[in-house]
């Protein structure tokens, strides 16, 4: 495994990592939503229908990542880190902070900035908000999960071994 392969793994498995990730997150989030708003001076309403299709189109990604990049095709980072959470539901794990706002920033930035498109920053937003509920909803239900969600727990766990 190459250096940034073993960098990143480590880095993905701190506890600071994990919940800096969460405030790296929600200040990106703020960030591209006051950007919308300020910048393009996009209205209230059309703010919260892009936010809403932004929180939407999170869940398609994870239901796609999950799927896809963590149990079958992805790559050995994704697959592996996706295990350790297999093995222990209660683990800190996330990608490292940094990889977000690297990946995330340009992106924005040419659209909005340069190509001046208005309402992407704020659908990167409702983006953002629902990855950040998503994983608070499954750190909670990790450490005090109800009977409602440990079948599902129970199954996914055993599948993975």
């Amino acid at each position: 495994m190459g250096v940034l392969y073993r960098w990143t793994e480590r880095v993905s498995e701190s506890k600071v990592n994990y919940w800096s990730t969460y405030a790296v997150d929600l200040s990106l989030a703020g960030f591209f939503l006051g950007y919308d708003l300020i910048h393009h001076k996009i209205t209230l309403w059309m703010a919260l229908f892009i936010f809403a299709v932004g929180v939407f189109a999170w869940t398609l990604t994870e239901y796609t990542f999950h799927r896809w990049m963590y149990h079958n095709i992805g790559i050995a980072l994704t697959r592996d880190g996706h295990d350790k959470h297999h093995i222990d539901p209660k683990m800190y794990i996330a990608m490292p902070w940094v990889f977000t706002p690297l990946i995330f920033l340009p992106v924005q930035l040419l659209i909005a900035g340069l190509f001046g498109v208005h309402g992407v920053s704020t659908l990167f937003s409702g983006w953002f908000v629902g990855f950040v509920a998503y994983g608070l909803m499954r750190y909670w239900d990790r450490l005090f999960g109800t009977e409602f969600t440990k079948p599902e727990r129970d199954t996914h766990n055993k599948a993975a071994q």
